[in-house]
């Protein structure tokens, strides 16, 4: 029962995760940065044939026909009221700066979380 697991559903260690994991891609690559191609998933759902295009050049491929169906582009603003204020001023703290890196606003923290 660790509190780190219990205590908001995870969302904090998630944050945390999420937050190591993704600030260390671009350290990771080194000197081969610029074999490093960004996705974001909004990008991806809103423009696929654009992205999936964008990913075939930049990884040398031929072209591929894909067969897309249809993906809803909002999923988040659906899912924007489960996240409690506690987890919402936990990634607009910690991980603002790793956000910013891959072109993300981090939310603002609610006013209660910051008194």
């Amino acid at each position: 029962r660790d509190p780190r697991f219990h205590a908001d559903g995870g969302g904090r260690m998630w944050v945390e995760y999420w937050t190591r994991v993704n600030g260390g891609v671009a350290p990771q690559m080194g000197a081969h940065a610029g074999q490093l191609h960004v996705v974001r998933y909004e990008d991806l759902v809103r423009t696929p044939r654009r992205i999936l295009a964008d990913v075939e050049r930049f990884c040398g491929l031929d072209r591929h026909r894909y067969v897309l169906p249809a993906i809803d582009a909002d999923t988040a603003a659906r899912h924007r009221a489960l996240v409690p204020d506690a987890l919402r001023a936990a990634i607009a703290g910690r991980a603002a700066e790793v956000r910013a890196q891959f072109g993300y606003a981090s939310p603002a923290a609610p006013a209660a979380a910051c008194a």
